[in-house]
């Protein structure tokens, strides 16, 4: 098969939706030679615009991936034929197995004949579990603070959830921390909510050249939002050297939780308008936002879409109580009152049950149900006196049964979501360095364009448009 003839069958099945612009460049990089480049900018526009091609021609495009095993940007065009085969209807799994496991998973052979190791080995079914050091004398007092404080504040509230509590003073009270020197915040507008786009300082703007969280901050679906949250927002930015976009989702009670999923969904899409891949975004979540951050991977597996990575901080995953009280730091966590957590379940089965779907009312979604293959590979941190251990452990046990690599780094004696304490408690810190590290480490070369095929695959020659193509448009 000539790459040449794969990328004239390309264009000729785009061509009726692409515009003049696309067209163009696309037949002088083939007139120039550079069939790469254009395969790739064929393969983007088929993915983003839903062009519907034939089996034949999707079978073609896994068979010329083999030819670049190794390249540098060849996860990324695996993950564009990956999503045009599974509404073609084929499995690239059978092609993989029959022409060297490199299209799904195993290891492959470079053009050069050395062997090379994937990026992103698949689980051998066990989850990777690191038990730090600590706690330190601040990641003490914080819990001791806590205990005192924030659990006896949590126990009276659990016994009378459904009054009118005011949980948006929280977000307002914290608009007077002093935000960190050189941080850049902008307001970004969505369809039903808002978002705030943070760059610490030194980081370089979201043009969709390089990575990018999306951040679903926590509250238990009730309070909190971009300014509680500011300080780890900033950090992840800056240890990930990266832009964060922050999402201030409906809250419970007055919506429901699938509601404030719609509006996690609505920011992806907001990422993807302005040119980032999947490839290039990480989901993080703290609390509900890990949640948030699970649902919405499983969500846009459905899309066919992965992104690189998912960071849990702390993750309220299985909504229902039972599986919660069994676990020994039920009554000993330092923020959570026993009864906290089915005033939780009574507010949001409340909230789903007002928010009509289809005639009915609106299922409790729970993510741990649908773990699946194919989900981004996973870090959880999580305190290790907290009752939501239970939760990261059982979230890894999952994830790690499928086929996905799931990590989890458990801190002794620190309370739920200690990050927030940061820089006060040296292990906050250490832990925000951690995921920032990880998210490097998910997304070690992007491409900055898809203009930068021209340069890393082949030199382009710029020669005129050959007449017959120009005749073609």
């Amino acid at each position: 098969m000539h790459e040449a003839d794969l990328a004239w069958g390309l264009a000729l099945a785009a061509k009726p939706c692409l515009d003049a612009v696309e067209r163009n460049d696309i037949f002088v990089a083939i007139g120039a030679g550079d069939t790469f480049t254009a395969i790739g900018k064929l393969l983007k526009s088929v993915a983003i615009k839903r062009i519907p091609l034939g089996p034949d021609l999707v079978r073609r495009c896994m068979l010329w991936l083999l030819a670049y095993a190794g390249h540098e940007d060849e996860r990324h065009l695996r993950r564009l034929i990956e999503g045009v085969s599974q509404r073609t209807g084929i499995v690239m799994e059978f092609y993989a197995a029959e022409f060297g496991s490199r299209l799904r998973g195993g290891p492959c052979m470079s053009a050069s004949g050395v062997l090379k190791a994937r990026r992103f080995p698949l689980s051998d079914g066990v989850p990777v579990e690191v038990v730090e050091t600590g706690p330190s004398i601040p990641g003490r007092v914080v819990a001791l603070t806590s205990r005192l404080t924030i659990k006896p504040a949590l126990a009276v509230g659990s016994y009378i959830p459904h009054l009118p509590w005011p949980f948006g003073i929280v977000d307002f009270a914290c608009r007077a921390l002093i935000p960190a020197p050189g941080a850049v915040r902008t307001t970004v507008t969505l369809p039903t909510a808002t978002a705030q786009l943070v760059r610490a300082p030194g980081v370089l703007p979201a043009d969709g050249s390089r990575r990018v969280v999306l951040y679903l901050r926590g509250g238990a679906f009730l309070t909190c939002g971009a300014n509680s949250h500011s300080g780890v927002v900033n950090a992840i930015s800056q240890y990930a050297d990266s832009p964060v976009l922050v999402v201030n989702y409906r809250l419970i009670p007055k919506h429901s939780v699938r509601m404030a999923l719609d509006d996690c969904h609505d920011a992806y899409r907001w990422l993807r308008l302005r040119s980032y891949e999947p490839e290039q975004i990480v989901l993080a979540g703290d609390s509900g936002g890990g949640y948030l951050a699970l649902a919405l991977a499983q969500r846009l597996q459905e899309e066919g879409e992965e992104p690189a990575a998912l960071v849990a901080i702390s993750p309220l995953l299985p909504l229902a109580k039972q599986p919660t009280r069994s676990h020994p730091n039920f009554k000993t966590d330092a923020m959570f009152p026993p009864k906290a957590f089915n005033a939780l379940a009574a507010l949001v089965a409340r909230a789903a049950a007002n928010n009509m779907v289809d005639g009915e009312p609106e299922e409790l979604y729970e993510p741990l149900d649908h773990v699946a293959p194919g989900l981004p590979r996973t870090l959880i941190h999580v305190s290790g006196g907290e009752v939501l251990l239970h939760h990261a452990r059982l979230a890894a046990r999952r994830l790690a049964a499928a086929g996905v690599p799931a990590e989890v780094r458990i801190w002794p004696g620190q309370i739920h979501d200690f990050q927030l304490a940061a820089p006060v408690v040296p292990e906050a810190t250490r832990s925000l360095r951690q995921i920032g590290e990880y998210i490097r480490a998910a997304t070690p070369r992007i491409m900055s364009s898809w203009g930068h095929f021209q340069s890393r695959a082949h030199p382009r020659v710029t020669r005129p448009l050959p007449r017959s193509i120009a005749e073609a448009q």
